[in-house]
């Protein structure tokens, strides 16, 4: 949908399609090309609202839906909240994960590749934590046959 905040979230100067290509080691940003990754225009921008207790996401990977594999971006909008975002850093070299846990601020990120680390949400108790949850992916990478089950798994009903 043509809306300010996917403007915002696709144009390739601006700092968040700077910090995945960054991040994915694409140097060349703001001059669309094989290697930049752009907003996925098949994965909608969702909003996650958690502010029930318990609210939260159990381990899970990211599914891939792309190939190449897709990059999942969950930007922080707010955070009143005692939610812990955790995931397993593989240590090279070995078959062991360390685990790290965060509590995101406001206006902070984190940068998931699909298939990658094991993440989740601890269940909320107290406050409120709103985000966004989008997708950037290579341009002109393509869709995987059959991933649209896991595009609107967390769509309103």
């Amino acid at each position: 949908p043509d809306c300010k905040i996917v403007r915002i979230l696709s144009n390739p100067n601006g700092s968040v399609a700077r910090l995945v290509n960054e991040v994915e080691g694409n140097t060349s940003s703001g001059s669309t090309g094989s290697n930049e990754m752009v907003l996925s225009k098949h994965v909608p921008v969702e909003v996650r609202i958690y502010e029930k207790s318990g609210a939260g996401m159990e381990w899970h990977s990211d599914d891939i839906l792309f190939d190449p594999a897709q990059v999942e971006v969950v930007l922080t909008v707010e955070n009143s909240s005692d939610c812990v975002t955790m995931w397993e850093d593989v240590i090279k070299g070995s078959d062991t994960a360390k685990r790290v846990e965060v509590e995101t601020c406001e206006n902070s990120a984190i940068l998931i590749k699909a298939g990658g680390a094991r993440h989740r949400v601890a269940p909320l108790r107290n406050g409120r934590r709103v985000i966004l949850k989008f997708v950037f992916i290579k341009d002109g990478a393509t869709f995987i046959v059959g991933a649209e089950k896991h595009i609107n798994q967390f769509a309103a009903s």
